[in-house]
C-alpha cells in the first residue's frame, strides 16, 4: 500500500497508515455515552481509563478482533495481538444453506429457494437476527455494545488516527525479528555441523540474534538496538547487517529480516541455529 501511494507521487511524510481494527476501536473509545446502547435501550458509561475492551468487527467476508487497554493518558495499549480470518456473516450465511440442502436434500431446497422467494427472504431475515441473539447469548456475561452507524466505524476511526497518530502506546508484535549472526559455539546447544574455528575458537555459523520477539508487548517508536562486533574476515557482510538494528520500523521494510511467527519461546531463549530454525519451519 505504501509504495502505492510513492507510485501515485503521494510523498511519504503526508502518508499515514491505519490499522483497521485499531480504527474501530478509535472511534468505539470516543463515542459519547449517549450514543451507546445496551440491549437496545439502557445507556450506560464505559471506555473510561483502565478499561479493557474487545472490538469484534463482523463483516460480510471476514471478521476482525482486536483486544486493547485505555491507559490513564487516554492512550492505548494492545492486550493481544490482532487476529481475524474468513469467518464472516456471508461465510456463516453459506454454512447455513449448505446444512439446509442436506437436511432437506439438494433438488427439494432448491425448488424451494426459487418458487418462493419471499418465505426464502424472510428465512434469511430471521437467521439474521439468530444470529445477533446468538452472540448476546454466548457472552451473557459480558456487555455487548453496538454502536450507532457501525458501518462508519473504521472511517471515522481513521480520520480520528489522522488527527492524533500517537494514540496507540504499545503493540503485540505478531512475528520475530532479527538477523544471522556468527556467535561463540555452545556446547549441546550449537548444531556441530556450523562449528567454525577463527581467531582461535570455536564459533556456530547461522546463529539467529532476535531483536523482537513474537507477542512480545512493543512500545510505538521503540528503537530496538543491538550492539554486534566483527573480528571475522567478513567484516563488510557484518556491517550491512548492522543498519538493521537502527528502529524498528525500518526493520518491518528490509526483506532481510527473519520473520518466524513460530519458534519463539522455546528456540530463542539464547541465541540459536538460523538455518535450523528455517529448516524446521519449512517442514510444518
Amino acid at each position: 500500500m505504501r509504495e502505492a501511494a510513492v507510485e501515485a507521487d503521494i510523498r511519504s511524510e503526508y502518508l499515514s497508515l491505519a490499522l483497521e481494527p485499531e480504527a474501530a476501536s478509535m472511534f468505539c473509545k470516543l463515542l459519547p455515552v449517549d450514543c451507546l446502547k445496551l440491549n437496545s435501550s439502557k445507556f450506560v458509561e464505559t471506555f473510561k481509563p483502565g478499561t479493557s475492551y474487545i472490538v469484534l468487527d463482523l463483516g460480510g467476508g471476514t471478521v476482525d478482533l482486536t483486544v486493547h487497554h485505555i491507559e490513564y493518558d487516554g492512550r492505548l495499549s494492545e492486550i493481544a495481538r490482532a487476529s481475524g480470518g474468513a469467518w464472516g456473516g456471508t461465510q456463516v450465511d453459506e454454512a447455513y444453506l449448505k446444512f439446509l440442502e442436506e437436511l432437506f436434500c439438494r433438488c427439494v431446497f432448491q425448488a424451494f429457494r426459487e418458487n418462493n422467494t419471499s418465505d426464502f427472504l424472510e428465512m434469511l431475515r430471521e437467521f439474521e437476527i439468530n444470529k445477533n441473539e446468538s452472540v448476546k447469548e454466548a457472552f451473557s456475561n459480558k456487555r455487548i455494545i453496538v454502536p450507532s452507524e457501525p458501518g462508519l466505524a473504521v472511517l471515522k476511526g481513521a480520520v480520528l488516527f489522522g488527527h492524533d497518530p500517537l494514540v496507540m502506546k504499545s503493540r503485540v508484535s505478531k512475528y520475530t525479528y532479527g538477523i544471522e549472526i556468527i556467535d561463540k559455539f555452545v556446547e549441546g546447544l550449537s548444531p556441530e555441523r556450523y562449528r567454525v574455528f577463527e581467531n582461535g575458537i570455536y564459533k556456530c555459523r547461522y546463529t539467529f540474534c532476535p531483536f523482537v520477539r513474537a507477542g512480545e508487548l512493543v512500545p510505538v517508536g521503540k528503537i530496538a538496538r543491538e550492539h554486534l562486533l566483527s573480528d571475522t574476515f567478513d567484516v563488510k557482510e557484518a556491517l550491512e547487517y548492522m543498519h538493521l538494528q537502527k528502529n524498528i520500523q525500518s526493520m518491518l521494510l528490509m526483506k532481510a529480516v527473519f520473520e518466524l511467527e513460530l519458534y519463539t519461546s522455546m528456540h530463542l531463549i539464547n541465541p540459536t541455529c538460523l538455518k535450523c530454525i528455517l529448516e524446521r519451519q519449512k517442514s510444518v
